[in-house]
């Protein structure tokens, strides 16, 4: 995710996997390190390697490996998804759905299992038993106790994924149960062993003299790989950014989910109650960060939603203006506002969107030139289109009319509610949750959306309850996320996951623990799973969790970088 300068310095660590196709680019050659502290993953005493490289002055780049597979302990096995009513489509393939729930769900669902005869003969023929697992090692986080959070139902044993055609598959399809392929290994149980290949980047401050910012690519909208973000912003180094909307049922593919500020511009809304990482000429700073954009037309004054997506959709919510079923950020759902002022500029990229409704035209003093339905025309060069549905379009249609006067404020505010004025080279990422503040965890599940069975967020039974916080923070996963040290230096950490050969991923909490020992008092975690990716003088250095039709692994396309460059100036300017 995204420009800074002098006064940071970057810790993260990056593995070179074979499959890259050799070594990255580099100033000097690496050299192995056996003394730094070791990292605090798995049982005390597992082996652990550091290579370290300088890309540049001022940049070190360490890779760390740790741990090993225990193919004795772990294997394969068929999670047997427990119903929790209608499931809301989640477009990120490795979203868990309903793979979580109570003792007595589970193992009713397990003597369902048993009463199929094709898959109780199938069970029978390999000496296998539908396994009810407790989930009992969850981690007690800020407003969430932890311990035991529901069951798992579980069957087979496999030392490899089984192929789709496996006999136990076919029938349990058949009968009508939902699977889904599980490594035990990325339970993020505290005794698993790994493998896990963690990569930081370190920049100092007082020799590094380039630049720390983000890209959103050729416009706000539409999603392009980290690597292709990173050549053509010329950079060092790269990481995935923030998140952003993946389906369209969701608004519109590639916009960031969030805050996000390029070159000083404000681009998209933020999602309220949220940390963002702010970036800033030479200081990163993670911030609670909160939209306040209004519209005034001549004299009168009216609340605007958001930038830079369609209306009525509001993907991880955190809006403003009345969103159903809440105004709460809850992470990967989408909520919904039937009356909403959307403002679009040149950078969305994508055309307007159409529906009910009215737009306004405005050229670039603010003149309004056209009143009309909402067509899905592009954004002219140099306007600005007020986008409105519901009540707002009745008073978008009251107060607008041609040849009067629009004025739009993009105000963001504090935690304290003050005003954060933006200038020329700073930049703001959108992330979350919040890591370590002051030196402590402070991962607070329920604060930003990631406990889906809160009772106070009356989300409908879409929702995917205790699986959803299951799924993102208690196993492992690719992780991305930035920490600051005692003394201002940025630290930057991606790491791989879900492969079981190469690097398990890690759970929110041990992520968390990583930057504390690297040297953070203040982290936020970025976007991860299939996004996490790493890149080093343009050539992708870490292993994506992605894979094709046919098994290769493909890196995602993202929404925005974090790019690190070697000039005063990021190469790409922002989209216009």
């Amino acid at each position: 995710m995204r420009r800074f300068v002098v006064g940071l310095a970057l810790l993260l660590v990056v593995a070179q996997p074979a499959w890259t196709g050799g070594p990255a680019r580099a100033t000097a050659s690496p050299t192995v390190s056996a003394t730094a502290a070791r990292l605090p993953l798995g049982p005390a005493g597992l082996p652990e390697s550091r290579v370290t490289r300088s890309p540049a002055p001022g940049l070190t780049l360490t890779t760390i490996t740790r741990g090993f597979r225990d193919a004795k302990r772990e294997f394969w096995t068929i999670g047997i998804n427990i119903p929790v009513g209608p499931v809301q489509p989640d477009p990120d393939p490795n979203a868990a759905q309903g793979a979580l729930g109570t003792l007595e769900k589970a193992t009713a669902v397990a003597g369902q299992l048993m009463e199929d005869p094709a898959v109780a003969r199938e069970l029978a023929a390999r000496g296998w038993q539908p396994r009810v697992e407790p989930v009992d090692y969850a981690p007690r986080l800020i407003g969430y106790p932890g311990g035991l959070i529901g069951y798992t139902l579980r069957v087979g044993r496999y030392p490899a994924p089984p192929p789709a055609d496996d006999p136990l598959l076919t029938a349990l399809a058949a009968a009508g149960f939902r699977t889904s392929l599980v490594y035990t290994g990325q339970d993020g149980r505290p005794d698993d062993t790994g493998p896990w290949v963690v990569r930081a980047l370190t920049v100092d401050p007082r020799v590094f003299r380039g630049r720390i910012g983000s890209s959103v690519g050729d416009a706000v909208s539409g999603r392009e790989t980290t690597s292709d973000l990173a050549r053509k912003a010329g950079a060092i180094f790269a990481v995935n950014g923030g998140y952003f909307v993946i389906g369209s049922g969701d608004g519109t593919p590639g916009v960031p989910v969030g805050l996000t500020v390029v070159n000083g511009t404000p681009l998209t809304a933020a999602t309220n109650g949220r940390a963002a990482l702010l970036l800033r000429h030479g200081r990163a700073r993670i911030q609670t960060l909160s939209s306040a954009y209004r519209l005034r037309i001549d004299d009168d004054e009216h609340l605007v939603d958001a930038l830079n997506r369609p209306p009525g959709v509001v993907r991880n919510c955190g809006g403003v203006g009345g969103d159903r079923p809440t105004e709460r950020p809850v992470h990967d759902f989408t909520c919904t506002d039937p009356d909403e002022l959307i403002a679009l500029t040149p950078t969305y990229g994508a055309a307007a969107p159409s529906g009910g409704g009215i737009e306004v035209v405005a050229d670039s003093r603010g003149v309004i030139t056209d009143v009309q339905p909402r067509t899905g025309q592009p954004v002219p060069a140099g306007s600005t289109v007020i986008q409105g549905i519901g009540a707002d379009a009745d008073w978008l249609a009251a107060h607008a009319a041609i040849g009067r006067r629009l004025h739009l404020d993009p105000a963001v505010t504090d935690a304290d509610g003050r005003r954060v004025r933006f200038g020329p080279g700073d930049f703001v990422v959108n992330g979350g949750p919040r890591l370590l503040t002051g030196g402590r965890v402070t991962i607070d599940p329920v604060r930003d959306g990631l406990a889906h069975e809160d009772p106070v967020l009356r989300l409908p039974p879409s929702a995917l309850g205790a699986s959803f916080g299951y799924a993102f923070f208690v196993r492992g996963n690719p992780r991305t996320g930035v920490g600051i040290d005692r003394r201002g230096r940025l630290l930057i950490v991606q790491v791989d996951g879900r492969q079981e050969n190469l690097s398990q991923g890690l759970p929110l909490k041990e992520f968390a623990d990583v930057f504390k020992a690297l040297g953070a008092v203040d982290a936020i975690n970025l976007d991860g799973g299939g996004s996490s990716a790493a890149v080093l003088n343009g050539r992708l250095i870490s292993s994506p969790s992605d894979t094709d039709a046919q098994g290769n692994r493909i890196e995602r396309p993202v929404g925005d970088a974090l790019v690190i460059t070697p000039g005063r100036e990021i190469s790409q300017r922002t989209p216009t």
